[in-house]
């Protein structure tokens, strides 16, 4: 599967690029300054300027989004969007947007959690995250 990506920067300004595989979507991460970004969010709180922790993002085509915030150290936390089916009242289905996060992941589950979500595997994601609850 491919899978277009974007990186995010402290200041909240992007640079969209084009669809990669899993593959690719790893060395695309390992590319960034992540220490470089962090230092320039510094630099952004330090003159009270507004900020966003910096990252890279991949949205799928049927909803699903896989959002890495690294820190330049070796840790990341990451967002993982994606929809499920519910019942109101136990009836009436409706579809819900739900937002797992994983604070203080280590650089050597990157890769995997990249494979994973490009691979669909919706399942070991959610049971990833909960994990970390």
């Amino acid at each position: 599967m491919l899978i277009p990506y974007w990186i995010q920067k402290a200041d909240f300004s992007h640079e969209d690029f084009d669809a990669v595989d899993y593959r690719q979507a790893e060395v695309a991460l390992k590319n960034v300054d992540w220490r470089r970004e962090k230092q320039y969010q510094q630099e952004l709180e330090t003159s009270e300027r507004e900020n966003c922790d910096p990252g890279i993002g991949f949205p799928s085509d049927d909803g699903r989004i896989l959002h890495i915030c690294p820190d330049g150290t070796g840790k990341a936390y990451f967002h993982y969007h994606y929809s499920t089916e519910r019942k109101f009242l136990w009836i009436i289905p409706y579809t819900s947007d739900e937002i797992a996060t994983v604070l203080n992941i280590n650089e050597l589950d990157f890769g995997e959690i990249i494979k994973r979500f490009f691979l669909s595997d919706h399942e070991w994601l959610i049971n990833k995250t909960r994990e970390f609850d």
